[in-house]
């Protein structure tokens, strides 16, 4: 998240690197979860999101063409709590992941 990345670097010196998972997708989207799943960097072209996002992994080296990674860790654009219960509910419940993965890390 890039304001988050600029405010760290300014005030404590911080320098940010991108949250990806093992297939070096993002974990953190800057927009609706039903807008970004649909960015692809290979069919779209570069465009601003992938301005200076790197296009290969930093540790594995394969190809980085979507934009998230399937357990994303912070979504932004939503408001409503509704959505939230909705999110979970489809990203991280039991009958999605067939084991509750994500239950798993509480």
């Amino acid at each position: 998240e890039v304001i988050t990345a600029v405010c760290l670097k300014e005030h404590a010196g911080v320098d940010a690197d991108p949250l990806l998972d093992e297939m070096g997708q993002e974990l953190v989207t800057i927009g609706e979860i039903e807008d970004v799943l649909l960015w692809n960097r290979t069919e779209q072209g570069e465009w601003w999101y992938w301005k200076n996002k790197p296009t290969n992994h930093p540790k594995t080296g394969k190809d980085m063409h979507q934009c998230c990674g399937d357990l994303p860790i912070a979504i932004h654009g939503y408001k409503d709590p509704q959505w939230f219960f909705k999110l979970e509910s489809e990203l991280y419940s039991e009958k999605v992941s067939g084991e509750g993965r994500w239950k798993n890390y509480e």
